[in-house]
């Protein structure tokens, strides 16, 4: 089985347009993206003459994702989170997998929240910015 190195994931965001245009340079210095878990929730569907629980799927519950980055406050595609923050704004992002042809995963997103830049002592400055999906994720 061929293994997959995460070196080369990338997040892009898109311009809103018709038919949608991402950025052709990504969200940079990227160090942490934790899995995007996406479920349903479970609506228990169990009549009275069941003898064991039944369950359904229910609606889509999309999940909050923390990506961490090192600092960079010249990277324009990362003043721009900064500014959909304030704005409020939910946008359309990708996240582009380093296989071949590469996979790429879509959804729609408001940024919830951020961290000011921290670090260690001798360390590179990090921050860390909260999306809440306001989408399911698709796949192609």
């Amino acid at each position: 089985m061929a293994r997959i190195d995460s070196q080369g994931l990338y997040l892009q965001v898109g311009d809103g347009a018709s038919p949608e245009v991402f950025t052709a340079g990504t969200i940079g210095e990227i160090c942490d993206m934790p899995p995007f878990v996406a479920e349903k929730n479970l609506r228990d569907q169990t009549c009275l003459d069941s003898t064991v629980r039944e369950y359904g799927a229910g609606l889509f519950d999309p999940p909050s994702v923390t990506l961490t980055m090192f600092w960079d406050p010249a990277d324009s595609p990362q003043n721009a989170l900064y500014t959909a923050y304030t704005d409020e704004a939910v946008d359309n992002y990708q996240i582009l997998c380093p296989d071949s042809p590469a996979t790429t995963w879509s959804f729609s997103a408001k940024i919830v929240g951020f961290t000011t830049p921290y670090g260690g002592v001798d360390a590179d400055l990090q921050w860390d910015v909260t999306f809440q999906l306001t989408s399911t994720i698709t796949k192609s």
